[in-house]
């Protein structure tokens, strides 16, 4: 039996399902909610985001209707790709997105905060910093206009407009949909 552990992130879940089964757990490639099985995912897949491909490639974003499918696709990427990572075997088609990948391996930080000094590999990662000297909060909620800082607080934040459930496990739903039904 599972326990009915609730999670905040669906990858937090599927870590913990491993426990429970040998079963891989299957998550949504648009919404990261997860299944037991590969059905499941599918008819998740058609009925709320109208697609019935559930396996995303993360470089190119085509989709699969196989795990084993996108796994044969992605090795296309690796071969055709010119820049390839020693450290990891990571490929890029770009010298530019390869030479800031190697930045996480060197630990070199170029970008530098003028507040505090805290040094990033990513300007990306520096501007988000930033905001929390500046009290910048540029993503506002459309219900409620609150502001915040980053774009996955603002999701994080909708769940409470919309009911979106944190991610919890297969039996914690069933449990829940018993006492709704």
């Amino acid at each position: 039996m599972v326990c009915g552990v609730q999670f905040m992130h669906p990858i937090d879940l599927a870590t913990h399902m491993k426990f429970h089964n040998d079963e891989k757990p299957y998550i949504c490639s648009v919404c990261n909610k997860v299944y037991l099985n590969l059905d499941e995912l599918t008819e998740h897949m058609k009925k709320t985001h109208n697609q019935v491909k559930p396996y995303r490639c993360h470089i190119c974003d085509k989709t699969f209707t196989q795990s084993n499918n996108l796994k044969t696709h992605i090795k296309t990427h690796i071969f055709q790709d010119p820049y390839k990572c020693q450290v990891c075997s990571r490929s890029f088609q770009k010298e530019d997105d390869f030479s800031q990948h190697m930045l996480v391996h060197t630990a070199d930080k170029p970008y530098e905060c003028t507040y505090c000094g805290k040094r990033f590999i990513q300007s990306n990662n520096l501007k988000t910093h930033v905001r929390t000297h500046t009290g910048e909060k540029p993503y506002r909620c459309t219900i409620c206009a609150k502001h915040f800082n980053q774009k996955n607080n603002l999701n994080t934040h909708m769940r409470i407009h919309t009911g979106e459930k944190p991610f919890e496990s297969a039996y914690a739903q069933q449990q829940r949909d018993r006492v709704n039904a």
